[in-house]
Parts: C-alpha cells; structure tokens; sequence
C-alpha cells in the first residue's frame, strides 16, 4: 500500500495536467473563428467536403455520382457518418460534427496520455501540450472544417500509433496504422519510420525476433489490404484513378516550360510552415543533447524514427507538386505534426527546456508566443492581416524559440 502522501501528490500532479488541458483547450474555443458548414466549404476552399458528403448521403448505398478517386477511397468515415444520419435522422452537418469533434477530443486525450508518460518537467509537459492543442492547424481547422473527417481519422490512427510504439505494444501499433489507412492513404508513407524504432529502440528489444516480425508483416499487410480494399469499392462510383499522375505530378511540372523556382521555394515553405517553431525547439534541443551523457542512442532512434513519419506525411504533399496540392500544402503537411511534438518530447527528456530553475519571465514568454503562434489569418479571432504575417510570425517565432533554448543552455552552465 503506497503512503498517503505519495497518493496525495499524484492526485495534485494530476489535477495540474487536467487544468492545463482545459485551459489550452478554453484559449482555443475562445479564440476559434466560427462559421456554418456551408461557409466552411466556400470561404475556406474545402472542395473535398463535397466528395465525402455525397458519399454520405448515400449511405447504407454507394454513391450513384462520380467522385475522384482518391476521395472515394477514403469512403469509410465518411458513409460511418451517413450511416448514422440514416438512423438517427439528424441533418448531416451535425453527424459531421459529432463523430469530427470526437475524433479530435480522442486525439487530444491519447497525446495527453502518450506526454504523461515520458519524464518531462511539468513545465515541459504543459508547452509541449500547448504546442499541441494550439497548432493553427491541427484542431482550429477542422474545428471549422468538420467535413474534413477522413484527415481527422488519420490524424486519430497516427496518435494511436505513436501511443503504441511508446508502450511497446504491436497490437496497438497495427491498430493504430489500421484506423489511419481507413482516414487517408498516407498511413502507407508512415510504414519506414514505425519499422525503424520497433527494430532499433532498445524498449522493443525486449521483444522476440520472432515477434517482432510478426508485428511488422502485420505493419505492411494491414494498410495494404485496406488500401486495396477500398481501392475496389472506389472502382465502383468513381471516376479513373490519378494516383500515378499524383506521383509523377512534381517531376513533370519541374520538367515544363511553366517550372518556378520562386513557386518550389513557395511550395516547401508552405509544406514546413505548421511545425516550423516545433523543429526550431526539436533542433535547438537537439544540439543541447549532443553534448549531454545522458543522451542515448535508442532515444536518438525513436527520433528519427519520429521525424521519418513526418517527413513520410509530408512527401505526398511534396511530390504532388503546387500545380494539385496548391494551398493545401500546409494543412496536409500539418498532418504529420504529432511524430515531431512526440519527437520534441522524446528529447526533452534528457534536456528540460523549462524548469523551476528557469526564470519564471522565460515561462511566460513561451507561452506567450505558443498563443501568439496559434494565430492565423482565416481561422482565429483575432486574425492575422493575411497569409504573409502568418508566415512572418511563424518565422519569428522559429528563431525566438531557438534562441530561448541557447539562454536557458547559457543560464544551466553558470547555475
């Protein structure tokens, strides 16, 4: 029986991290811009949300209209969602919004979780929990957008992936990688860094080889089967498929009279933009730990492994090329955000950014800039001017954070 003293103090650790999830999750509703399901379509460009509701409407049916085919294949969640405005009679919009805003809870919930394990201070677990439910682009969009529900769900599989990989559980793993295949086809881009840290990181080493092989043919087929899958229903209703024309898209425009250097340069900025401060801290931390004995390589892997899920979230934007992802680019690049916070985490453990040795002006400045960074020009109120002061806040952010880092470094030394 534990003492009562050690129970109280996990009961006010606790209760701390619960106050400061509903108080980053309150800065977030209060400072959201609302608007009706229609508006979210026209004012936001969300062409996609069409697509996926008129494959719910159909539901149980299949569409009778052709769709694009890449939308079709992420048919799942969207007919889950006409399935339940079929039995429930409630109008579409809000069936959206329920399952949307559920999946979006549940992602918040399994990262709170997945942070609460790793030793962070908890200064450092209350930023990085920031960084998170604060990000202009992973809740406030689709707070705004909820027809966007198959991105939600990837987002939901990849939390539950990481989840997975941290407690060392392959059934978690594939279950995780299962949802995020029925959301969208990147799961399939994530598949390199998942086999690397099941292989490398000295926790999954307690698991047998023959195990472990088993956990990874699961990895592959199971994404796999669902791709092919849906890849036959989407046959069904939809128009041809363009996917190789996706793939080879950024070679041929590169190849064309119309190619840009100022437009690739356009492009990979909008793709690196959502987690630009993130990887300022995640280089600034990394730089800190090289010299640290406490560093190890299997923590060292698990971050690779991290940042290779993101960067496999980001190719398929990337190698789309401007001419088809166009504006897009940021919110699909946003989707690969959670391996780069669990990769900031993963190396916080060894180099704590914030402690109670930090001048407490140091905490608030971050936090200060957390909600300033989560501003953005269509999403928040208040909104920024336009695209190009939200893109110099994010830069100026980038380097305030990085520099923050080198104080806190210089201010360790002399103490």
């Amino acid at each position: 029986m534990q003492p009562r003293w050690l129970t109280n103090w996990f009961m006010k650790q606790q209760a701390g991290q619960w106050l400061w999830l509903l108080s980053w999750g309150a800065i977030l509703l209060l400072t959201n811009r609302w608007i009706s399901w229609q508006a979210s379509i026209t004012d936001l460009s969300a062409q996609d949300v069409l697509s996926y509701a008129q494959i719910a409407e159909a539901a149980p049916a299949l569409p009778t209209i052709a769709i694009g085919f890449q939308y079709a294949q992420r048919l799942i969640s969207p007919y889950v969602v006409g399935t339940l405005a079929s039995l429930t009679h409630w109008p579409l919009p809000l069936c959206f919004r329920i399952i949307t805003y559920s999946c979006l809870g549940a992602i918040v919930l399994v990262m709170q979780h997945l942070l609460q394990r790793f030793r962070l201070t908890p200064a450092d677990y209350r930023f990085c929990l920031g960084l998170l439910i604060l990000n202009p682009y992973l809740l406030r969009y689709y707070l705004l957008v909820p027809g966007m529900l198959p991105d939600v769900v990837f987002v939901l599989g990849t939390a539950v992936i990481l989840w997975g990989l941290v407690a060392v559980q392959g059934t978690i793993v594939v279950a995780g990688l299962a949802l995020g295949a029925i959301g969208r086809q990147t799961a399939l881009l994530v598949i390199p860094g998942l086999l690397l840290w099941i292989w490398k990181s000295a926790e999954w080493q307690s698991q047998s080889w023959p195990a472990r092989l088993r956990i990874t043919v699961a990895i592959v087929l199971t994404p796999s089967l669902i791709y092919l899958l849906t890849a036959q229903l989407a046959h069904q209703f939809a128009l041809p498929s363009i996917n190789t024309v996706i793939l080879t898209r950024l070679l041929t425009w590169m190849a064309s009279p119309e190619f840009s250097w100022l437009l690739l340069g356009d492009h990979c900025l909008r793709l690196v933009m959502p987690m630009l401060a993130i990887a300022s801290l995640l280089l600034g931390v990394a730089v800190a730990r090289s010299t640290s004995p406490l560093s190890t390589q299997s923590q060292t892997l698990a971050i690779i492994a991290c940042l290779l899920m993101t960067v496999g979230v980001i190719a398929q934007p990337f190698i789309a090329g401007p001419a088809i992802t166009g504006q897009n680019a940021t919110r699909l690049a946003a989707l690969g955000l959670l391996p780069m916070i669990t990769a900031l985490a993963l190396a916080l453990q060894h180099y704590h950014l914030l402690t109670t040795a930090t001048p407490p002006l140091r905490h608030i400045l971050l936090g200060v800039g957390v909600v300033i960074g989560s501003l953005h020009h269509l999403y928040t109120t208040p909104a920024l001017p336009n695209a190009a002061s939200f893109a110099a806040v994010q830069i100026t952010l980038a380097l305030l954070f990085a520099t923050s880092i080198r104080l806190i470094r210089r201010s360790t030394r002399a103490s």
